[in-house]
């Protein structure tokens, strides 16, 4: 037989949904038939999609994060309750495991920032203290639900801020005052 489900937004949670099959045969060739059967379970687990980056705009020592609204956002039981963003040092394309949700820590992201869930954007200038000019910086978001659910991590968007400072290549003092 065929099992088929296809879920929605409405069953994202943190714990698997189990699914049991019962098979049972028709008893051939016993004569009285004698039918055997047999059980499988399994775990499904029903994951959210990222959120979908739109852009990384820079300004001065900060870069400010856009992103759609998550695709699972429901208004009712295990609602979202915000967006994580995430940090890393270098251009990185990592992709996401087929059942790995988040950012694992083996990734070397720094969480730096936490939004509600009806917040699109982010500026991070490190806490106040501004990034590094001519460092490049990957970000990715994802949305945390009710009972600790999170979604898929965003595909990782790449920038850095421009060196635009004056630097003084020739110099030549022949009188001071």
């Amino acid at each position: 037989g065929n099992f088929s489900w296809t879920p929605s937004c409405a069953q994202v949670r943190n714990a698997p949904y189990l699914v049991t099959f019962k098979a049972v045969d028709d008893g051939s060739p016993d004569s009285p038939p004698i039918p055997l059967s047999d059980f499988e379970s399994f775990f499904i687990r029903v994951i959210a999609p990222a959120p979908q980056i739109l852009s990384l705009n820079t300004s001065c020592a900060e870069m400010t994060l856009q992103w759609d609204t998550a695709p699972c956002n429901n208004l009712t039981g295990n609602y979202l309750r915000y967006y994580k963003i995430y940090r890393k040092v270098g251009c990185d394309v990592t992709p996401h495991g087929y059942c790995e949700t988040g950012v694992p820590a083996s990734w070397g992201y720094s969480h730096v920032g936490t939004v509600g869930s009806n917040v699109f954007s982010f500026v991070d200038n490190n806490g106040g203290i501004g990034l590094t000019q001519g460092v490049d910086y990957t970000y990715r978001v994802i949305a945390q639900y009710l009972d600790g659910a999170q979604s898929y991590a965003s595909d990782p968007i790449c920038k850095h801020l421009v060196r635009d400072m004056p630097l003084i290549t020739h110099v030549d003092v022949k009188t001071t005052g």
